[in-house]
């Protein structure tokens, strides 16, 4: 699921996607789209048949992806830049396949080989990005400029990875980002960089790091035009990554939290300004108990960080919609169905 700016998506077991509020990256008109304020409503532009399960949409972004159990990638929304890798520009109203570039879903190409399929979607406002089960990361869109680096005569594409003579330049398919040679398993986007997760437990990120979001240390850079190792304390093995608008906050299998980045409304807990690089989130001791705290989940808001530990206790820190916090705080909710829809808390949103 994801959301922000006003709406919130959210994907059932079942796989049917549900909104509120001002849900116009789906494609609804704005009428339509406001229908849904004041409670969730069910999106009814998917075929019957179709099961999601993921959503990609985010605050910064006017269009969303849907991944399906099959492992296609539907998309929906504003096409300008490119952004729907649909090979044009056009808006659509009704989620449409993307046909080129990416694989096309589990189907079983003979008895020894099975085809490729997506596994991972995230959105920025220019750009978007899928990661397949064989490991392969592609992006398209719109390259905003801020990986240029200044020492070479190319253009090196930030949120996209990719390497290009023009400037600026699109990708209005899918494109391999060949830069990345490890296996990707996850990709999340920010409002102009991208963090993959790896198969080897090793995190890289790319685009603009002016405010530590690529967590390459000092001196800040302003850009980082290529997928960059990102250190993390010690030798974790992250299993997940999710991304705010200039913030990272990354989950390694031991359940420990670190964060990188922008904590300007202090999304990242108590702290400096910025993370210029991975920094274990400052979670509330468990003072009452001889039990580490251990992290189960990460979810990122635009300026803001959820985690939910192991025993169900939920904590969050930034701005929050209407509350905001200096520091990680606890979040009353009913944990009556803590093990329902674990599986939808990707993204960057």
């Amino acid at each position: 699921g994801g959301g922000g700016g006003g709406f919130l998506v959210g994907v059932t077991s079942a796989g049917q996607v549900y909104y509120a509020g001002h849900a116009e990256a789906l494609g609804l008109v704005p009428e339509t789209a406001s229908a849904g304020s004041q409670q969730l409503t069910l999106y009814d532009r998917l075929d019957s048949a179709v099961r999601v399960q993921q959503v990609a949409v985010g605050a910064w972004a006017r269009h969303a992806l849907f991944l399906t159990f099959e492992g296609i990638v539907l998309a929906v929304g504003d096409g300008a830049n490119g952004v729907l890798g649909l090979g044009d520009e056009d808006s659509q109203s009704q989620p449409v396949p993307i046909t080129a570039g990416l694989p096309t879903g589990r189907q079983k190409t003979s008895e020894q080989q099975q085809s490729d399929w997506v596994v991972s979607i995230a959105v920025s406002g220019a750009c978007s990005a899928a990661v397949t089960a064989s490991g392969k990361l592609f992006t398209w869109g719109r390259e905003d400029g801020k990986g240029q680096t200044g020492l070479q005569q190319r253009r090196a594409a930030g949120s996209l990875g990719v390497a290009t003579s023009a400037s600026p330049f699109w990708r209005r398919i899918p494109t391999r980002v060949w830069a990345l040679t490890a296996h990707a398993c996850q990709v999340v986007m920010g409002a102009h960089h991208t963090a993959v997760c790896c198969a080897d437990g090793g995190v890289y990120a790319f685009g603009d790091s002016s405010r530590g979001q690529c967590g390459q240390g000092l001196p800040l850079r302003p850009a980082v035009p290529t997928p960059q190792l990102v250190k993390v304390p010690g030798t974790p093995f992250v299993t997940s990554l999710a991304c705010g608008m200039h913030h990272t906050v990354a989950l390694d299998r031991t359940g420990a939290a670190f964060g990188w980045g922008s904590n300007n409304s202090n999304e990242l807990g108590s702290g400096p300004a910025v993370f210029t690089s991975p920094q274990h989130l400052a979670l509330p001791s468990n003072a009452d108990t001889d039990v580490e705290v251990r992290v189960a989940y990460i979810v990122a808001g635009p300026r803001s960080t959820l985690v939910q530990l192991a025993n169900g206790a939920v904590f969050s820190s930034g701005e929050c919609g209407a509350a905001s916090s200096d520091h990680f705080t606890s979040v009353p909710y009913n944990n009556n169905n803590n093990n329902n829809n674990n599986n939808n808390n990707n993204n960057n949103n």
